[in-house]
């Protein structure tokens, strides 16, 4: 007997043992949450710019806005598993209560320059760059790239061209803004006179503000989500339907999903080719998302060619929830998927892995405070929770402001910020944290 039970007590310490190791691989595999800076001001970001991994640094880079709205770059060194200390590569200096707009997105330029795109909004864009190829290091300098009332950047680069697309402020009394672009083929040296991509020339029921909220580049065709928003409230006071189109940087005409060419510019006539889905907003309404129904998207390419958009929804019952989807464009129509009916917001999406219908997206829950990415093989008619993390706060902070995929992600898989709801207009001092989800 007592042999018997010596025999039993080792079998289970093997046993034990060997799950111990097993959950070890499992922690040491899996994604985890963390904070890596807490000096982050409120910017309005959209679904990119966010940070990139760099195969010849075998860096990821990362920026954000600090104290002040000035500009920060932080690096996670790939080799040493480490983030670096993040370092201010401008001083912006401005605590006014819409700086928040003037936020920065990075990329990668062609001559191995990281460059940050940044406008004192609705009037003017500057480029930041660094001065070093594939480092942070040394002094970045600002240039004027266009005094043409620009708003929200939007760099995309296709090939060895830089394309900074925009909208311009026209007139916010009406309120009317154009979409627009310009060029670089020398990494910033020099750039085009401006083009205009989508203009309603104030005939769309005051609903003539382009706003852009996604951007892919496959194959030199350039794909940008978009609402229409004013309304008879005023400048941004409403929102209504996804729309997306893409430039085709050969001829430089604008197409429809279809493959359509709307010519150079859309106007209103081309608006209802271009729709992804209709959503109405409820105009009276106290709440901005009742407002806004489509407050963000993300457009992808299939490894088929299929063409999908990640996009959050206000639900009309009363909730103040979202429903999250992903529109694929199949046999000539949309057809869409649910992801989850009951989120606070939609955030990236982003092709993933070898499957030629594999995407991940990515959202907060119910509350801002939760951060959820889910995987799909087969353009969202089945869902995998990839995981769901509480996300951390510091100082006062209270809610996920935004969260976005890294560009050629790596190890660094996510990175994303946070603000206190109520402050975020008006403290500028830079004491909320950023976090970054590692694999």
């Amino acid at each position: 007997m007592a042999e018997r039970m010596r025999t039993a007590r080792k079998f289970i310490l093997t046993v034990l043992c060997m799950l111990s190791l097993v959950s070890a691989v499992s922690v040491a595999s899996a994604e985890s949450i963390s904070t890596i800076e807490s000096n982050a001001s409120y910017h309005a970001r959209r679904s990119f710019g966010t940070g990139l991994y760099d195969s010849t640094a075998n860096k990821t880079f990362v920026t954000y806005s600090g104290p002040q709205m000035d500009v920060y770059v932080k690096a996670y060194n790939h080799a040493t598993a480490s983030w670096e200390p993040a370092v201010k590569v401008y001083d912006w200096d401005d605590s006014s209560t819409y700086a928040y707009h003037d936020y920065p997105t990075m990329v990668l330029l062609p001559d191995g320059k990281l460059g940050i795109f940044i406008n004192n909004h609705a009037t003017a864009a500057y480029l930041i760059k660094a001065p070093n190829t594939h480092s942070i290091s040394g002094t970045w300098v600002r240039t004027q790239i266009s005094s043409d009332l620009n708003a929200y950047p939007m760099p995309v680069i296709s090939g060895s061209t830089i394309y900074y697309f925009y909208s311009k402020n026209n007139d916010q009394s009406y309120p009317y803004r154009t979409y627009r672009y310009i060029k670089s083929t020398d990494s910033g040296a020099t750039w085009s006179s401006p083009l205009t991509v989508i203009d309603t020339q104030k005939t769309n029921g005051q609903f003539d503000e382009v706003y852009a909220y996604g951007v892919a580049e496959k194959n030199g065709k350039i794909y940008i989500t978009w609402s229409m928003s004013g309304g008879s409230g005023g400048h941004d006071h409403s929102s209504r339907h996804l729309y997306l189109a893409y430039l085709n940087t050969t001829d430089g005409a604008m197409y429809n999903v279809a493959g359509t060419t709307a010519g150079n510019v859309i106007n209103t006539s081309d608006l209802a080719s271009c729709l992804v889905t209709e959503a109405q907003p409820l105009t009276t309404s106290s709440v901005y998302n009742d407002r806004h129904p489509i407050s963000n998207s993300a457009p992808s390419v299939a490894g088929d060619g299929t063409v999908v958009v990640g996009f959050g929804q206000q639900n009309t019952d009363g909730s103040g929830t979202k429903t999250i989807k992903l529109a694929s464009f199949l046999n000539g129509a949309w057809s869409f998927q649910t992801v989850d009916t009951a989120a606070s917001g939609f955030m990236d999406l982003v092709k993933s892995g070898s499957g030629a219908q594999q995407f991940d997206i990515l959202y907060s829950a119910s509350q801002a405070t939760v951060l959820v990415s889910k995987q799909t093989t087969n353009l969202g008619s089945s869902w995998t929770n990839l995981y769901t993390f509480n996300v951390p706060f510091s100082s006062n902070a209270d809610t996920m402001v935004y969260a976005n995929f890294i560009e050629n992600r790596q190890t660094v898989r996510v990175v994303g910020g946070t603000i206190n709801t109520s402050e975020r207009q008006t403290d500028y001092t830079g004491k909320w944290n950023l976090f970054a989800v590692h694999q």
